[in-house]
């Protein structure tokens, strides 16, 4: 079962980050969706902090560029690409993010999945594995943009049980 915890819509005048704080620990994991686009004229990216803290891992992830595929083994806190003022306009990006046992005092295992949407060449989809290996319960997890979140960005938190 998924319970809503909270959904956070940009307003006008964009947003330097997305945080969801004072996450209650009655649940087995956690599930953010997310609709997102970055201000920047070249970079758009999505990255992620819990507890305000960077997660300093490696991570294993596939991307494909409609017209590439790569893999890479560290960027330790990119979820993926979005769209920057550079796509075409109005366009977001979608992603979730799946965070097992953030409640437990052990490591925590991530899944994401990222994609961007843009009428050109440049788009990216990505899914990443990761591991936090903080072992304290996640309490707070920012989004961060790489300039800054456009008006009607959107993220939404769920607990599930």
């Amino acid at each position: 079962m998924m319970t809503l915890v909270s959904t956070i819509t940009v307003g006008s005048g964009g947003a330097s980050s997305i945080e969801f704080t004072g996450i209650p620990g009655t649940g087995k994991d956690l599930l953010v969706l997310f609709s997102l686009r970055d201000s920047h004229a070249s970079v758009g990216v999505v990255q992620a902090t819990f507890n305000n803290t960077a997660f300093g891992t490696t991570a294993r992830a596939l991307i494909g560029t409609g017209s590439a595929v790569s893999s890479i083994n560290s960027d330790p806190i990119t979820l993926g690409q979005i769209p920057n003022s550079s796509f075409t306009s109005n366009t977001f990006g979608s992603g979730s993010m799946h965070v097992s046992n953030y409640a437990g005092s052990t490591a925590k295992s991530l899944s994401i999945e990222t994609v961007t949407e843009n009428n050109a060449t440049a788009s990216e989809q990505r899914i990443t594995a990761r591991r936090n290996p903080d072992t304290n319960p996640v309490t707070i997890i920012r989004l961060d943009p790489f300039s800054s979140f456009v008006q009607h960005s959107t993220a939404s938190l769920y607990i599930v049980s």
